[in-house]
């Protein structure tokens, strides 16, 4: 049985909300308002209970949130934030939208796209002997393939419903 209650969610959602009236929507974008907002929708439906390191982590996140944005010391709040996103990540396998799609030098779509290069290149100048053409050539193939599969990878989490 799951120990968080929706009216805990609902006293979360309210204290968020009293804490964003005062941001613009850019600010909202920043600090991912959004992510924030659907965790605590959809956190009941989770099997987490109260004393879960997920919940305390939450909490810091909401609690390290100033009135004012400017009064917001971002680095130290996006440390705790993705912080929060890779244990929900690691727990229950659920990503922030565009997770794929963010530029990563790590990411799985990057990595495709270094191996894609890496492939590429030798064999294209094996075969047609003009590295620089071969160069201009693959790295935007490189970059191509990357964003298609992060474009992939996020649709195919969208259908098996693990996207917050």
């Amino acid at each position: 049985m799951c120990g968080i209650s929706k009216e805990w969610t609902t006293k979360k959602l309210e204290k968020l909300n009293t804490i964003f009236v005062n941001y613009s929507i850019k600010e909202k974008e920043k600090i991912k308002l959004n992510y924030l907002h659907n965790l605590l929708v959809r956190l009941p439906e989770l099997e987490v209970n109260k004393n879960d390191i997920i919940i305390k982590e939450l909490d810091a996140v909401i609690e390290y949130l100033p009135l004012e944005f400017e009064e917001l010391i971002y680095g130290s709040y996006l440390s705790k934030f993705n912080y929060l996103v890779y244990l929900v990540k690691k727990r229950f396998n659920l990503i922030p939208q565009k997770y794929h799609q963010e530029i990563n030098v790590f990411s799985f779509a990057s990595i495709v796209g270094y191996i894609f290069i890496i492939v590429i290149v030798p064999l294209s100048f094996l075969l047609f002997k003009k590295s620089i053409f071969i160069i201009a050539i693959a790295t935007p193939l490189g970059v191509i393939v990357s964003r298609l599969t992060g474009i992939y990878l996020d649709k195919k989490a969208k259908k098996e419903n693990r996207i917050i």
